[in-house]
Formats: structure tokens, C-alpha cells, sequence
């Protein structure tokens, strides 16, 4: 198996670290080489393989040329996990395209905030992705919050990476780990 996680020297790098100790072949991306170092050296006694790509996913075009080469060499991608921020419009329908062309049956794990749940300016885009990429499976996680007595937090990356890891064992293209309700209580 190899899979993608676009995100995970920070908040996913315990799904870095789940299909590492399995034993699979893990392409990560990220911006600062330095990250990816650190992160490869930390999980260097694990049994899989981490492959690093350094790009910066807004360069759709050398991220996309990237991950063809990492596909060429290790194969299609079972998994795609992507924590794209949404100031990268393009990123998320580049690489669906790439998917889609060359990992067919690949599961595409979008990873959005909890601004994606808003009842007024939602994001769901399960519709459109469906019809553009039909040879992928495409699915939404939508990262909420918890409320504990009179408090709300964010999540804790452990809680995201369960939460993630719980999704995609699911049938369901829409996933909320915590709560997106009431909108009121968010932090």
C-alpha cells in the first residue's frame, strides 16, 4: 500500500506514523525539508518507508509533477489524507485530477475546518468531486470541536488523527469528528 498525506509533519503526523508502524510506504509533503528530516528521523526504527517531497502544494504544477514521479516509483496511492488550507483553490482539484488519472480506487480524505459545517456558507462539495473523478473515492472530514462542562476547545491532533483514522473505516462520504453544533459554541 502507499499512501499520501499532504499535512503530515504537523497535525497528521499520526497518520504518518499509523501506516509507518504497518509497515507501508508513506509519501509525505510539506513545505520546510527541515520538517520532513525531522519527521523521517523520528520514525526512522518503524517498518515502513517514509518518501519526503518538499513543495509547497500551492505550486500545483511542481506538486503534481512530484507526486507522478512518487507514483512511478512506488506505486498508485491506496490513501490520500489532505489538510489543504483553503487559500490553495486550485490544490485540492489538481491533485483529485492526478488521482483520479493514474491511483484509480484510491480513497481521497479531504480534511476541512469546521467553517466547512457553518449553516449559512458551508463548503460540501461530495456532489461535485463524485461527477469530476469518478474513478476515486472521494470524502470529507470535517474538523469540529468539543465542549467539556461550560467549555469548547479545539480538537487535539491525537483526536483529529483518530477521528481520521475512524472515518475512513466508515461509508459515509461526510464524516464530523466532534461537533460542529451549536455553530454558537465554537471557540
Amino acid at each position: 500500500m502507499h499512501v499520501l498525506v499532504i499535512g503530515g509533519t504537523g497535525m497528521l503526523k499520526g497518520i504518518v506514523e499509523y501506516y509507518v508502524k504497518r509497515g507501508e510506504k508513506v509519501t509525505v509533503v510539506a513545505r520546510k525539508e527541515s520538517r520532513l528530516l525531522q519527521l523521517k528521523q523520528e520514525m526512522k526504527e518503524l517498518k515502513g518507508d517514509i518518501h519526503c517531497i518538499a513543495v509547497d502544494y500551492k505550486d500545483t504544477e511542481k506538486l503534481e509533477q512530484e507526486l507522478t514521479t512518487a507514483i512511478e516509483v512506488f506505486g498508485a496511492f491506496s490513501y490520500s489524507f489532505n489538510w489543504i488550507h483553503s487559500d490553495a483553490t486550485e490544490t485540492p482539484y489538481v491533485l483529485a485530477r492526478l488521482l483520479n488519472r493514474i491511483s484509480k480506487e484510491c480513497t481521497y480524505v479531504r480534511i476541512l475546518g469546521s467553517r466547512a459545517a457553518h449553516p449559512e456558507k458551508g463548503l460540501d462539495e461530495r456532489e461535485l468531486f463524485n461527477k469530476l473523478f469518478p474513478n476515486i473515492k472521494y470524502q470529507e472530514v470535517v474538523l469540529g470541536f468539543m465542549i467539556e462542562g461550560d467549555e469548547s476547545r479545539w480538537l487535539t491532533n491525537n483526536e483529529i488523527c483518530q477521528g481520521i483514522r475512524k472515518a475512513v473505516t466508515r461509508p459515509q462520504d461526510r464524516f464530523i469528528v466532534g461537533i460542529v453544533r451549536p455553530w454558537s459554541s465554537r471557540p
